[in-house]
């Protein structure tokens, strides 16, 4: 810890990119700033950038400078090994990626109750101890994303974590899923140092509200990142925070909030208060845009780039629909989510993802699917073309009653079943009708979204045998 200089640290996360690789020069400008405002706190990890960040850290920083000029972090993701034997080598490419002979630091990465069990069952923790013990890593720590109760459980049984990177931001301090009050109590009980990560919400305590903006103007309390990082930095037991910069101007903001650092006193906490309700009442999803998501989906959505948009909708920017079209355009889209849950057993801020995809399928596709004239169009009337003429008699708009009851359907098997039951008589309109509707569900891959989870099969079972039922009541 002694050889950290400063309390910012530089989170190669979210570097400036050259039509999607990382711009180096405009990365080495940044590490140049860096290290001259006196900070020389860096932190990677294998999955960063689509597997480029580890690189770029090499080619801009240590190649450029002599190794016992910066400290460097990097992490053991679960995703990257299934066996103890799998994590040497994994950790050996770690080391030749970046161009270093050994690790200040090395996290286990992204713990939390399920993916802490994976570590332990590959003797994770012990490889680390080795690693440790050889000199390829100086000091041994976790990133974590779960309770305190979990974060005391992992501490506990594992009394060689010397240093902990947890979630620190005004926004979720006392958020009752993140925890980061309690979570910072648990390691200063235990005197151990935080390094703090998401300190701006992943961009989102970057850029406030024009409401919101004006407080912190008006308090004097300079860019809405300063401010956040000033409240992170300020907390009890925090050694370093992270901040993932993506230009030089985010370097000089960082370094000048730090470098010249005050805690925030009185006022300036009541007005971060102020504006902490401001943001909550706008029920934005809270995604921090790490991408992890993105690597773990089969259907290749871009989970976090159709979350932007949502949220910029909801403040209602017109860019939120235009640029969901650019995103889309030629791409997957959210309803060919396959209902798998990997995005969610992965996301760190436990996101009820499929729920979310569900909403913005209905705040943008839902609309896409009216023509000019007001009549179905894209999937939902193919069906005409693919019936017999026994469908001639169902009645008109149909399809958008087979949409519905699959929203309906998809609700109550993520937990709204109060909502299938209001919405299947006013579609049962005839044995034909019915037919239909499966038809239609089918041809959505509803059976793929949901058949790989044994509990969601029952409950698919005993919703099919009360469909049954009312088919039975509806048709005499």
């Amino acid at each position: 810890m002694e050889r950290i200089k400063g309390r910012l640290g530089f989170g190669c996360m979210r570097l400036p990119l050259n039509e999607g690789d990382v711009d180096i020069p405009a990365f080495c400008d940044m590490v140049d700033l860096f290290m001259e405002s006196g900070f020389n706190y860096f932190d990677t990890a294998h999955g960063y950038i689509d597997e480029k960040s580890e690189g770029a850290v090499r080619r801009a920083l240590c190649e450029r400078y002599p190794r016992e000029a910066f400290v460097l972090t990097d992490k053991l993701t679960g995703s990257y090994f299934k066996c103890r034997e799998d994590i040497l080598p994994f950790f050996e490419s770690q080391l030749q990626e970046c161009g270093v002979d050994y690790f200040d630091f090395y996290l286990m990465h992204s713990q939390n109750k399920s993916s802490y069990e994976h570590f332990k069952r590959c003797g994770a923790y012990e490889v680390a101890g080795e690693l440790k013990a050889s000199g390829k890593v100086r000091h041994i720590g976790i990133s974590f994303h779960d309770t305190a109760e979990v974060l005391a459980e992992i501490l506990d049984e594992q009394p060689q974590i010397e240093i902990v990177q947890l979630q620190v931001n005004y926004l979720d301090y006392d958020s009752p899923s993140v925890q980061s009050r309690l979570c910072l109590e648990e390691c200063k009980r235990r005197g151990i140092p935080v390094i703090v990560m998401e300190p701006v919400k992943g961009g989102r305590l970057a850029s406030l509200p024009e409401e919101a903006q004006a407080l912190l103007d008006k308090a004097k309390m300079g860019s809405a990142a300063s401010a956040a990082i000033r409240f992170a930095a300020g907390c009890d037991g925090v050694a370093v925070v992270l901040s993932g910069m993506g230009s030089i101007d985010m370097v000089r903001d960082n370094a000048r909030a730090i470098s010249d650092f005050k805690a925030l006193d009185e006022g300036e906490q009541k007005t971060l208060e102020r504006v902490r309700k401001m943001l909550e009442a706008e029920s934005l999803i809270g995604c921090t845009n790490c991408r992890y998501c993105v690597k773990g989906c089969p259907a290749g959505i871009k989970i976090p780039d159709l979350i932007s948009c949502y949220n910029k909708t909801k403040l209602g920017d017109w860019c939120g629909k235009y640029y969901y079209e650019r995103h889309t355009d030629g791409a997957p889209k959210p309803d060919d989510c396959i209902g798998c849950g990997a995005c969610e057993d992965i996301c760190p801020q436990g996101l009820d993802i499929r729920r979310i995809l569900l909403d913005i399928h209905n705040m943008y596709d839902n609309e896409a699917d009216e023509s000019d004239d007001g009549t179905r169009n894209n999937k939902a009337t193919d069906l005409d073309k693919e019936t017999d003429g026994n469908d001639a008699s169902i009645s008109e708009g149909l399809e958008d009653k087979a949409d519905g009851i699959l929203y309906a359907v998809q609700n109550t098997l993520l937990g709204e079943r109060e909502s299938l039951y209001s919405d299947i008589p006013a579609t049962m309109e005839s044995p034909d009708g019915f037919r239909r509707i499966v038809k239609h569900m089918t041809r959505r891959n509803l059976a793929l979204k949901f058949i790989n989870n044994p509990k969601i099969l029952l409950t698919i079972i005993g919703i099919t045998m009360a469909i049954i039922v009312l088919i039975s009541l509806f048709t005499g």
